[in-house]
């Protein structure tokens, strides 16, 4: 009776170590995609993100410069107000609004200018409002010290009045100034909130519809490499199948072989027995 074909006999451990790798080779391959994919998404995702908080930030700039600007005008029209009080009552407390202003403005405007470093724009108007300050105030210092000292005001004086008139001048170009830093800006915001807005919806709409669309591919790819893995061990197993049914074959033919060949054997014994008893009845005779 032939033996109980086996699967760690040599042919079935060869087919057995050719399933292990090509499944090794595919699971390999399973693996290393979606690990692939996935570094990418979370790249791409992390440099948009990076792209968003720089849109953001520069949108929290501009709001930083527009109330830079907006303070240091505030400073300017201080020293505005300081003076004319000073003019109509020369008390020193009516200057407290104009030194404070003056001490202020400087360190504000020069503030303004390293925020707007990036825009050549603004650092020619911040340039002409300074030109344009250093000018009024020396003027200003001029006129004050022709403030009589007893305390009355010098409206009297047309001259004085008439001089103080360009000073009002002065400072209203140095207010236009101001605007256009102000509409700059304002240019500015919207283009960047535009910009922050777009990256925003990108972000949360197209990332969403990217991360669909990649699981999608991955689950695609997976039932794939599944298949695939089915595929390759059917085959092998097919390939068992046939090789255990041909080593079962072989083994039949064998048998049948030796059957046949004992049974000549015997055959040949018996004919040789019977002429060897032949032989010993023709001797006693």
């Amino acid at each position: 009776m032939a033996a109980p074909w086996r699967f760690n006999s040599g042919g079935g451990l060869a087919i057995l170590r050719i399933v292990i790798t090509n499944i090794k080779s595919v699971v390999t391959r399973t693996i290393a995609a979606p690990v692939a994919l996935l570094l990418a998404l979370t790249l791409a995702l992390s440099l948009w993100i990076v792209h968003l908080i720089q849109a953001e930030a520069s949108v929290q700039h501009t709001y930083d410069v527009l109330s830079r600007i907006n303070e240091t005008e505030r400073l300017l029209i201080d020293q505005e107000t300081g003076l004319r009080g000073y003019l109509l009552a020369p008390q020193p407390r009516f200057l407290q609004p104009f030194e404070a202003g003056r001490r202020q403005f400087g360190p504000s405007l020069d503030a303004l200018a390293r925020e707007t470093v990036d825009n050549p724009r603004q650092q020619v108007r911040i340039a002409a409002a300074l030109d344009r300050y250093r000018s009024w105030l020396g003027n200003v210092e001029s006129e004050m010290r022709q403030v009589p000292s007893d305390g009355s005001a010098p409206l009297h004086d047309r001259t004085l009045v008439e001089r103080m008139d360009a000073r009002k001048q002065d400072m209203d170009a140095m207010r236009a100034t101001f605007v256009s830093l102000r509409e700059e800006e304002d240019r500015l915001l919207i283009v960047r909130q535009r910009r922050a807005t777009r990256a925003n919806a990108i972000l949360f709409s197209g990332g969403g519809l990217v991360v669909v669309v990649c699981a999608v591919l991955l689950v695609i790819f997976l039932r794939r490499q599944i298949a695939l893995i089915d595929q390759i061990y059917g085959e092998k197993v097919t390939e068992s199948e046939r090789a255990r049914q041909a080593a079962e074959a072989m083994a039949d033919e064998v048998r049948e072989q030796s059957a046949a060949v004992e049974a000549a054997l015997l055959t040949a014994n018996r004919e040789r027995d019977a002429a060897i008893q032949r032989l010993s009845a023709s001797g006693r005779r």
